[in-house]
């Protein structure tokens, strides 16, 4: 019998290679079981090898020419389709954040074994799902890492308006509903874009933020829950604690995947946007509040019940940053540790959270009609 660990090894090892190779064939499901890690390894590399120039898959630069890097949306939403329906603006747009150590694939990810209800209802509602990539993974994982929050908010909130240009029709295209969802240091993120599509791109506010295991922007340095400037402290035993704290997989401390697979550079650029963050916008009143335009923005909230780092009261405090209307706005607590939208033993808590997501999008639409 195949150890539990082993398993698990096996399936994180498979998610990461398969982000890696972008090709469309699913391993076959005796791999997880049957074949070694080395096994899985060719398996992919055969196939990774196979497309394009031929090449050992490894490429002769930033990969743009063969993957289509030079477009911005395919740089930062690789997940997107196209079109549902030629010709037609789709019904609403969901802008969708990563968390720390993770891709757009958190959210766009189908397919055998895995359960997406979100991307279920968005095909079959005509929403267009739009999740971000920073750069450093998948797809991007050629890119140079990004400095800040900001910096990664400024690029995507211009791929996006370049999206919904590109499809057409001036206003109309800025006018169809959308909404955010945000994960973790995502929704930071996420808000340092909204505020960017408003401001520098004439996007109305979203019609509802969904927001999860974060406290908001402007909570004060003493006051986050988490060690300040972890990911700056050359201590790697001492930075891979803190990654423990939030509830990592075990397996991504291995030496295969933080040292080979670069997971421990990722997760340090990701942890730098958190602790780094500063200048949280605000209006010309110095107020700490969102800027006035975002004010009033329905907000649905999600707060791990096993978190050990973000609590309740660090989750509803965006319902004051906000100004969100009491009557339409809610914190829902969620049976699962902080990375439940991502981690194999939380699938019913990630789940619970796109159901909501999914219910209060087709309610918000309704209501809009």
């Amino acid at each position: 019998m195949v150890a539990v660990s082993d398993v698990e090894r096996k399936l994180m090892l498979i998610d990461v290679l398969s982000e890696e190779a972008e090709i469309d064939e699913e391993i076959p499901e005796m791999a997880v079981k049957e074949w070694s890690e080395a096994r899985i390894r060719a398996w992919f590399k055969e196939r990774a090898g196979g497309c394009g120039s031929g090449d050992d898959g490894k490429g002769d630069g930033d990969g743009a020419e063969s993957s289509g890097l030079d477009d911005p949306v395919k740089r930062w939403f690789p997940g997107w389709k196209g079109p549902q329906v030629a010709g037609r603006l789709p019904r609403a747009r969901v802008l969708c954040f990563p968390c720390a150590g993770s891709g757009e694939d958190m959210y766009s990810k189908t397919g055998k074994g895995v359960s997406n209800g979100l991307a279920s209802m968005c095909t079959r509602q005509r929403v267009e799902m739009l999740a971000v990539q920073p750069p450093g993974r998948g797809n991007r994982r050629r890119d140079a890492f990004l400095p800040s929050a900001q910096a990664i908010a400024e690029e995507a909130a211009a791929a996006f308006a370049a999206h919904v240009a590109k499809e057409g029709r001036g206003d109309a295209g800025r006018a169809v509903p959308w909404f955010v969802v945000g994960h973790s240091v995502g929704t930071w993120v996420g808000y340092e874009t909204v505020v960017r599509l408003m401001s520098d791109h004439g996007f109305p506010p979203p019609t509802r933020v969904f927001l999860s295991s974060f406290p908001p922007p402007d909570i004060a340095v003493e006051e986050r829950p988490w060690r300040h400037a972890a990911s700056a402290d050359p201590d790697e035993t001492a930075f891979q604690d803190d990654a423990k704290a939030w509830g990592t997989d075990p397996m991504v401390f291995s030496e295969a995947m933080w040292d080979s697979q670069g997971f421990g550079a990722l997760m340090r650029a990701d942890f730098s946007l958190f602790d780094t963050y500063s200048g949280c916008c605000s209006d010309a009143g110095g107020s700490s509040k969102a800027p006035r335009p975002l004010r009033g923005v329905p907000a649905t909230l999600f707060s791990a019940e096993g978190d050990a780092v973000v609590k309740r009261d660090h989750v509803s405090a965006w319902l004051e940053f906000l100004d969100a209307p009491a009557d339409t706005s809610r914190v829902e607590v969620i049976d699962g540790s902080h990375l439940f939208p991502v981690l194999h033993q939380d699938t019913a808590a990630r789940a619970k959270w796109m159901d909501h997501v999914c219910l209060d999008i087709l309610a918000d639409l309704k209501r809009g009609q």
